[in-house]
């Protein structure tokens, strides 16, 4: 988002202190993306994009219009509540994450998870 408003930035790569009570100061949850702007700092992906289009809103990166914003929100809550956790934690870690640990994929769970990945699903 930073990059897209070309607002200058620095990036920390916080993986090695996740777990650490200095990671943990700035995250209470112990996750990443954490902002900080000047003096505030900001953890939550949907809070710290609300704030930077608050802060930097040019350009845009919502609609204009309140239906088509509501539209936005509907799609951003469906994926964070019902989609996420399929494509990311069992989809994504069974075919990237545990490969790279030596861990072998189960691909009982990618099967499971692959239907519920998709945005006709009902359940």
């Amino acid at each position: 988002m930073l990059t897209h408003k070309e607002v200058p930035y620095t990036f920390h790569d916080l993986e090695p202190d996740m777990g650490s009570p200095k990671h943990l100061a700035l995250h209470p949850f112990d996750r990443v993306p954490i902002l900080q702007h000047a003096d505030f700092m900001l953890y939550e992906t949907s809070a710290i994009v609300a704030y930077l289009e608050e802060v930097f809103p040019r350009p845009a990166l919502q609609p204009a219009q309140p239906r088509d914003r509501a539209l936005m929100n509907q799609w951003i809550s469906a994926v964070n509540s019902y989609y996420y956790p399929y494509m990311i934690y069992h989809v994504g870690h069974e075919r990237n994450v545990f490969p790279k640990l030596g861990i072998e994929p189960d691909e009982k769970v990618v099967a499971h998870a692959l239907p519920r990945s998709r945005s006709d699903c009902k359940s």
